[in-house]
């Protein structure tokens, strides 16, 4: 059945219009300020605006194997409460999609328990051991048109490598590499090796040149092979420098930042909430990721979303496991950060980085914009909602945030996808 979203406000540029949207399940079929179309069911927008499906191209679903921490319906069910209707899970799972056996019950899983669409990575090596190639050609025709190494063990084989990357040329699918040269990690990965690292007592902690000499080798084996490369969640000014370079030397490189990286520097670190990998950076590096993100050296922001449960978030820093929860708090922490205080992007660059320039980048096609023959995924969003950020509130199993409290601006109130609402604030409609 034909619907219509009138009363809603529409991004034009760097402005905004007031508009009606046309659509159907199978895609968006007019946009304008006023659509007569009698037979259509009519839904009042309340004046919100109405913004296209955001898109995280580096999740962690923790299904199957770790379903005490996530699950593919939780996870993708938070997804929709943060405006990501497009997700691209990775593949440190159990069993890991690294052979078409594992790969096709896995696909099979995520179609069954998915709220929001899954775009799943293949695992780069079996078992991600980073020691044996998988049969990249067998799990492309499968549907795994991404690869990774993320939570396994990366590979410096260059016949890996070699592989991999001209497979990758051939093929124009993505792979994703999580940048950490373990020879330079220091002692322990806990912290940045810094001021903050001492004063809790955290000694031989990771530099940020553990980051950026991995990111550099990747790239030199793209110049050398081709292929097409991303670099997941940078930290670091040396890392973006890399990547800068590597773009300018023809390379098909890019990188993503996450909100975390983004908003919080190692001062900042306090509780195991704040562990991650990579670890916080300071203010320098944070300053340099944004001015990256301004000029589209990073074009694109991820949430690498990581639940893990209560009791594991609670045994200290040191045994505490890396990651946060991240898909249902990255849009307001941003926006209300770096569009309404720090003024660094405009709304509608912001949703480019969260959602056209992904979508671009990892081939999803009729995604990006609200315009007709583009896909039924967007969501209404209250740009002038004041809330504080409760855990207890999350769609996600994994409550482990460090932005408890946060008072923010902006909130996603109703999300569509598939032209279906897949989100709904709690409460009732509009």
């Amino acid at each position: 059945m034909k619907k219509v979203l009138e009363n809603v406000l529409l991004l034009d540029g760097h402005n905004v219009r007031k508009g009606e949207v046309l659509f159907v399940e199978e895609g968006i079929l007019d946009v304008k300020e006023k659509i007569l179309e009698e037979d259509a069911e009519r839904i009042d927008g309340k004046g919100l605006l109405l913004l296209p499906s955001l898109v995280d191209v580096h999740v962690h679903l923790r299904d199957p194997g770790y379903t005490k921490k996530e699950t593919i319906h939780t996870g993708t069910l938070a997804a929709a409460h943060g405006g990501f209707l497009h997700v691209f899970p990775m593949p440190n799972l159990i069993p890991c999609p690294d052979d078409p056996l594992d790969g096709k019950a896995y696909l099979d899983h995520l179609k069954k328990e998915e709220v929001v669409s899954c775009h799943p990575y293949a695992s780069l090596t079996k078992n991600q051991l980073g020691k044996e190639i998988v049969d990249m050609e067998a799990l492309y025709q499968l549907g795994f048109h991404q690869f990774s190494d993320d939570g396994g063990e990366s590979t410096e084989d260059e016949e890996i490598l070699q592989k991999a990357l001209t497979f990758s040329q051939r093929t124009g699918c993505r792979i994703s590499f999580h940048c950490e040269d373990k020879s330079l990690e220091g002692k322990t990965r806990i912290m940045f090796s810094g001021r903050r690292a001492k004063e809790l007592g955290i000694e031989g902690g990771m530099t940020d040149e553990a980051e950026a000499s991995q990111a550099r080798f990747y790239i030199q084996m793209a110049k050398k092979y081709g292929g097409h490369i991303h670099i997941c969640h940078v930290s670091a000014k040396k890392t973006v420098e890399a990547i800068k370079e590597g773009q300018e030397n023809g390379v098909d490189v890019t990188g993503e930042a996450t909100c975390h990286h983004l908003t919080l520097t190692d001062e900042d670190v306090s509780s195991p909430k704040f562990k991650m990998s990579p670890p916080l950076k300071p203010l320098e590096d944070v300053l340099a990721l944004r001015k990256a993100l301004k000029e589209n050296i990073i074009s694109i922001i991820a949430s690498d979303h990581a639940p893990h449960t209560k009791e594991e978030k609670d045994k200290g820093m040191e045994k505490a496991p890396f990651g946060i929860v991240s898909l249902e708090t990255s849009l307001p922490i941003l926006y209300a950060k770096l569009v309404l205080e720090e003024k660094l992007l405009s709304l509608p660059e912001l949703i480019d980085r969260m959602s056209l320039f992904p979508a671009e980048r990892f081939l999803l096609k009729g995604i990006g914009r609200i315009a007709p023959g583009y896909r039924s995924d967007f969501f209404l969003f209250d740009p002038n909602a004041h809330y504080r950020i409760d855990s207890s509130t999350f769609l996600s199993k994994g409550k482990n945030t460090p932005y408890e409290g946060w008072d923010v601006i902006g909130e996603v109130i109703r999300s569509y996808h598939d032209g279906k609402v897949v989100y709904e604030r709690k409460g009732g409609s509009l």
